[in-house]
């Protein structure tokens, strides 16, 4: 499959594009953008329109509408118990689009249970054994790709929308895509290493773009409407620098990007003055990166509404956006993609994971660091705010041990649940977050507090602080609830 990526396609071929031909067309045509500028189905007839898009509020407020009306994302990140080991770890849903263990029945069981609880979307990942496989075994490219579509599917049954995440860390923790689509090792340079392959080398990022490229049209070829239930596509999850890797792990020197030498000990934030210091050369990598990936995909759906997940930097201790600091060795080193950039490589919102009480900083301070109220002016590239553009949190929850001297295990998640119903107040309602997703949704026994766990909560609390079905209300407005959402508790058994 690599060596047919960077074939244009032939003059008779470039005329069936425009032909009534498209869908038989892309099904022999999996990867035909031309020198990865993802023309191939932009061409083609116009698909389906994603359904959610953004919107702004009379206060200038910005967030998400369906059907021209509110849309108030209130999520779960969908984990369930895993199908064995992987690597000598349970990988849960990682895998659920594998050959060897998709279940359509458990997954249209799980979404009706989700949507039975008020929650308006499911957030999904594309990673598993077959993505780091390469789709090697036989039909395993085909059997994927329905088996995505199914479960969008499934959870459009209950008018559910889906967030589909890229995250790939390959059976070694190393990967950035699935393995046939990585580039020759002759295009990766020696002095970038790990996850800043990603931002920092150009061939890395297309080739993971021609995967979303590659995988959106042929679920089109399936069904030309599968956009309508896709909320949106996260470009790459919790997407950060690593600044133990090369070249950032590195304090002297220069690095060379896109025909620019940057300092690499120069920490300087200051946009205006320092064009070649080391945080200049992380956003406007971020920017390229952005721009690269989301093009990949609204080539192929145009009004789908793309972003890359993140963290706050000060929950990683870095002091906001410091120039990429290096700290002493066992300090976590990841260092989000700056905001601004993210914006002006073209990502349609800002998606910021927050775990309240699992790192050192206090949550006022991991926000205020990076987003401010409504009511406050924002200049520069430093600081946002829902006056600029809608903020969601794809990821919210804790953990056991973080409140490990609460007592009990259900004294410690009722510590959990009373820090994250602050955190609701104190943050998302503060600083007008549009929504959240609740990590996560069945995973029994985890160290992470799980929606549906009848071994660590049996009374159902964690269930019953964040579903919408017994709180109809996020931040004083209603959650428009499914039509699926109007059983009790008692009607919706747990699944084992």
């Amino acid at each position: 499959m690599i060596s047919k990526l960077f074939r244009k396609p032939s003059k008779a071929l470039t005329g069936l594009l425009m032909s009534a031909t498209c869908t038989l067309l892309m099904t022999t045509l999996i990867g035909c953008g031309s020198n990865f500028k993802y023309s191939c189905v932009s061409n083609c007839s116009t698909p389906a329109q994603a359904s959610v898009t953004t919107t702004t509020n009379s206060s200038g407020v910005h967030g998400f509408a369906l059907a021209g009306n509110t849309f108030v994302p209130l999520g779960v990140n969908y984990l369930i118990e895993g199908h064995g080991a992987y690597n000598g770890n349970s990988y849960q849903t990682f895998d659920m689009f594998d050959t060897q263990n998709f279940s359509a029945s458990t997954i249209d069981q799980n979404m009706q249970q989700i949507a039975s609880y008020g929650f308006t979307y499911v957030r999904l990942w594309l990673k598993g054994v077959d993505t780091d496989n390469g789709f090697s075994s036989p039909n395993a490219w085909s059997l994927y790709v329905n088996n995505i579509v199914t479960t969008i599917h499934s959870a459009q049954k209950y008018n559910l929308h889906v967030v589909l995440t890229g995250s790939f860390p390959g059976p070694t923790g190393n990967g950035l895509m699935p393995t046939n689509y990585q580039p020759a090792a002759s295009l990766i340079p020696s002095n970038v290493t790990g996850m800043n392959q990603l931002m920092l080398v150009p061939a890395v990022t297309q080739q993971l773009g021609q995967f979303y490229h590659d995988l959106l049209t042929a679920m089109l070829v399936i069904d030309p409407n599968i956009a309508s239930g896709i909320f949106y596509f996260d470009l790459y999850n919790e997407i950060h620098y690593d600044l133990t890797s090369l070249p950032l792990s590195a304090n002297t020197g220069t690095f060379p990007y896109n025909g620019v030498s940057y300092n690499l000990n120069d920490f300087s934030t200051n946009d205006t003055t320092d064009s070649t210091s080391r945080q200049a050369l992380m956003d406007i990598a971020a920017q390229n990166t952005v721009q690269t990936l989301g093009s990949a995909v609204k080539a192929v759906m145009p009004n789908l509404l793309v972003t890359p997940s993140s963290g706050f930097n000060r929950g990683s201790s870095h002091a906001g956006f410091d120039g990429g600091l290096l700290f002493a060795p066992g300090v976590e080193n990841h260092y989000s993609l700056r905001t601004y950039y993210v914006l002006q490589g073209g990502a349609d919102f800002i998606d910021i994971h927050l775990y309240p009480s699992a790192q050192f900083q206090t949550t006022s301070t991991m926000i205020s660091s990076e987003i401010v109220p409504v009511s406050t002016a924002t200049t520069g590239t430093t600081y946002i705010s829902a006056k600029i553009t809608p903020l969601l949190s794809g990821e919210f929850g804790d953990t056991y041990s973080s409140f490990s001297g609460a007592g009990s295990e259900t004294a410690e998640l009722e510590a959990g649940i009373s820090q994250m119903l602050s955190a609701e107040s104190s943050v998302y309602c503060a600083y007008n977050f549009a929504g959240f997703g609740v990590w996560d949704w069945n995973t029994y026994p985890n160290a992470n507090f799980t929606l549906v766990d009848p071994i660590d909560d049996p009374g159902n609390l964690y269930m019953q602080a964040m579903a919408p079905l017994y709180n109809p209300q996020y931040c004083g407005q209603p959650v428009v609830s499914t039509d699926a959402a109007k059983t009790t508790n008692s009607s919706v058994p747990f699944l084992p």
